[in-house]
């Protein structure tokens, strides 16, 4: 029993061992910095991205807002003028 507990105590410092060098290694790190820009950039995306839909929902919002505005200013200047045009008939 005793030679088992040593073989896996000897595996697991072989393991440890390896595993250091590999995360030492330069391809390691340069992983490790990819993986890391890739999830600030994507973090980056998806707190944009709602910004940005909303900036797009306003500004057809606004569109639309001053579109009516401008429809109600001109049936209110054609109101005014088929009003005013039958007074100046008369005068005449």
């Amino acid at each position: 029993m005793r030679w088992v507990k040593a073989r896996f105590l000897g595996y697991g410092v072989l393991i440890g061992a390896a595993g250091i060098k590999f995360l030492s290694s330069e391809k390691a790190k340069k992983f490790y910095s990819k993986i890391k820009e890739a999830v600030k950039h994507g973090k980056d995306e998806v707190l944009k991205k709602p910004e940005e839909e909303n900036r797009e929902e306003t500004a057809v919002e606004v569109k639309e807002v001053g579109e009516e505005e401008k429809k109600e200013e001109l049936n209110e200047k054609v109101e005014e003028a088929e009003v005013s045009e039958p007074d100046e008939a008369k005068q005449e």
